[in-house]
């Protein structure tokens, strides 16, 4: 028997953060924006600019991606989501 699991939009949104950061390309900002209706900015702002001044990511166009220090500390990221 298959258990089926609704997440809430938070929920969709940490999964396409968490997911995303896994790229090497990262998260799209557009994409964020056209699948929840909302400026990532606005939900995870305070997230990013954080790990931004930690060193752990970056913008890279309209990409935010894990820099190479985000890759080996990848779990302090992803625990910010």
């Amino acid at each position: 028997m298959e258990e089926t699991v609704v997440l809430t939009e938070e929920e969709h949104m940490e999964e396409f953060m968490f997911l995303g950061l896994r790229m090497n390309k990262g998260i799209n900002v557009n994409k964020f924006k056209k699948l929840f209706n909302q400026d990532i900015m606005k939900v995870y702002g305070k997230q990013i600019l954080d790990l931004t001044n930690k060193g752990l990511i970056e913008k890279c166009g309209e990409n935010i991606r894990l820099t190479e220090k985000g890759r080996d500390l990848s779990n302090l990221v992803f625990v910010s989501f």
